[in-house]
């Protein structure tokens, strides 16, 4: 039986492959999107060589360009109707929550202003009660100070006890006229919080909208101002990225070896099958840019696939990695706990499911260690392979849970 030290140190072994199989990766993705790279800028500048030339000979193209030109001009002109349509729906609908949010400011206001002018009228009245009541108590406070003064105190004891007794009332109302006054202040003040709040939201809401309103407007004008390009780079594009070559088979002699790869290629081929390293000087003529483009094409997808693998997989590989730290450090935790507390030693194995699923974590690794002469289509198709039905989120989480639930099942069990 194991303890939680080697159960710690299964989990930063199998780090260590993983670690090891991303930093393959990484200069395998750092390789191929230098190469990718490459083919990207070599395809735009062919397409600005055919650019140029098709739209000199304009009529009288070969391979039937013309038509396909046509075609793909409509098709583009189409869509780009049907993305402004959507942008100019979308700003009719900014200006239409901007100017909500504007006139809903406007009506809180005039009800805020409305209900404290009402509030302030309804103050005005209780102030002119307050003061008349406190004018009358005056009055009572004078008849009863003439009533008590010297012997007549005797002799007015009932009058006096009467007056006090109105005075008092008149007091009591007093209190509730002035305790109505400030309920009304208060009520006052809560309501100019509350516009004041939704005010601000109000304003935020309207800056937001009108922004977003410019922007999308800002779009449409440069679209407007751009349209001929635009529509004529989409045609172009629809009808040359979609060439590709029909590469000949390489010879046995006379082949010519990538200065790059070392790959032996066709003589005539422009770029290398492997590296897409450019082979031959590039032909400016019409025909020599379209069939560098159709070779440029072939290589961009493929490339294309390898870059996109290769980051899927350093993803999930870094995802690995991850979870291993984190499991490492509760497993730290529990050890310390063993230090700290008369807890005693926990007898531990690593669990044999995760065992047997780390054992791909080697295949993986593998698998990274790209020959080469390797493409990078063929490198995604060989990663494929070894992550198909095996690095799927189910078993990635169940690999963790298994582990997890061993865990805790023997620290209930022992401590």
């Amino acid at each position: 039986m194991g303890d939680l030290q080697g159960f710690g140190s299964q989990l930063e072994g199998w780090k260590r492959v993983l670690a090891r199989t991303e930093k393959r990766l990484c200069e395998v993705q750092e390789k191929y999107e230098s190469f990718f790279a490459e083919i990207e800028k070599a395809r735009e500048g062919e397409l600005a060589q055919l650019g140029a030339h098709l739209l000199e000979k304009r009529g009288s193209l070969p391979e039937g360009l013309d038509a396909k030109l046509d075609a793909a001009w409509k098709e583009a002109e189409a869509a780009l109707e049907k993305e402004l349509a959507a942008l100019r729906e979308r700003q009719a609908l900014l200006d239409l929550q901007a100017e909500e949010a504007r006139r809903r400011s406007e009506e809180e206001e005039q009800k805020v202003h409305a209900k404290n002018v009402d509030l302030d009228l309804k103050e005005e009245a209780l102030k002119v009660r307050a003061a008349e009541l406190l004018s009358r108590i005056e009055g009572y406070q004078q008849q009863l100070r003439e009533l008590g003064s010297g012997f007549g105190f005797f002799s007015n004891l009932f009058a006096l006890r009467d007056l006090k007794r109105e005075r008092d009332v008149l007091r009591e109302e007093q209190e509730d006229v002035l305790g109505r006054i400030e309920g009304l202040r208060n009520s006052w003040q809560k309501a100019d919080g509350k516009w004041a709040e939704l005010e601000v939201q109000l304003r935020e809401m309207w800056i937001e909208r009108t922004t977003q309103a410019q922007a999308v407007q800002a779009k449409i004008d440069h679209i407007e101002q751009v349209r001929p390009q635009l529509l004529e780079r989409s045609a172009l594009e629809k009808v040359l990225f979609e060439r590709e070559p029909v590469l000949p088979a390489v010879p046995t002699t006379g082949a010519r070896p990538c200065e790059r790869c070392q790959t032996p290629n066709h003589p005539e081929q422009h770029f290398c099958a492997i590296c897409g390293k450019r082979l031959l000087e590039d032909r400016p003529d019409l025909l020599g840019s379209l069939l560098e483009v159709a070779e440029l094409n072939l290589h961009h997808r493929r490339f294309s696939t390898g870059v996109k693998a290769c980051q899927e997989i350093i993803g999930l590989v870094r995802g690995l990695i991850s979870g291993l730290s984190n499991f490492k450090e509760s497993v730290e935790g529990m050890i310390d706990t063993e230090n700290r507390y008369p807890v005693g030693k926990l007898d531990i194995d690593v669990p044999g499911a995760a065992v047997q699923y780390a054992k791909h974590f080697g295949q993986l690794e593998s698998a990274a260690n790209v020959e080469k002469g390797l493409h990078p289509r063929d490198f995604a198709a060989q990663i494929e392979a070894v992550m198909e039905k095996t690095y799927t989120e189910e078993k990635i989480q169940s690999f963790f849970e298994t582990m997890g639930e061993e865990l805790s099942r023997q620290a209930d069990s022992q401590w």
